[in-house]
């Protein structure tokens, strides 16, 4: 499993073993799906794959979490988090964040700045923050790109608001802010 951006010990160092040698033959395709544009990491957890991407048809679309199996590729489901980003200096659009999950939810963030808990079963929202309401967040010139950090019962991110509310530590069950600390520009 890969439950969080640079994976589980936060060092991006894999502790996987047994793993195949590919020194003599390469590796054979077990499948491949399109997505949209983005920029997550893949996190893997109880046989799910989870990545945040953006959709778009003409300009207009969405950010989206998808789970999927792992064995198969098959979409298990596909949530809308947020409306989509596009990169006006064409970097790239949509998602900047890589999700984080537990046992029972997964934890993605907008570029936009909307921070929100989906439960793992069917990809419902469970809860939401909107960092620019409720932090008084300025958004940053190439959007919003945290990634949650998941320590114990805690998700900490970088809420960049202003007196006092620039790193927030969040309760992962109801999204309640327990601290903040420092002052964002």
């Amino acid at each position: 499993d890969w439950k969080q951006f640079r994976g589980n010990n936060k060092d991006a160092i894999s502790t996987a073993s047994d793993l195949p040698l590919w020194s003599e033959k390469a590796p054979e395709l077990a499948w491949k799906k399109k997505i949209g544009s983005g920029f997550s990491e893949i996190i893997v957890s109880d046989n799910k794959i989870y990545i945040a991407y953006a959709d778009s048809v003409d300009g207009k679309g969405g950010e989206y979490i998808m789970a999927c199996d792992v064995e198969t590729g098959n979409k298990i489901w596909s949530s809308k988090i947020d409306s989509l980003y596009i990169d006006p200096e064409k970097w790239g659009d949509g998602n900047r964040s890589t999700p984080a999950v537990d046992e029972e939810n997964v934890y993605c963030f907008s570029a936009f700045g909307k921070f929100v808990a989906l439960s793992i079963k069917d990809g419902s929202e469970v809860w939401k923050v909107d960092f620019a309401k409720d932090f008084d967040s300025k958004f940053p010139r190439y959007a919003y790109t945290s990634s949650p950090l998941l320590i114990d019962n805690v998700l900490f991110m970088e809420t960049g608001g202003q007196d006092g509310k620039s790193f927030t530590a969040f309760d992962k069950k109801t999204g309640k802010a327990i601290w903040s600390k420092n002052s964002g520009e």
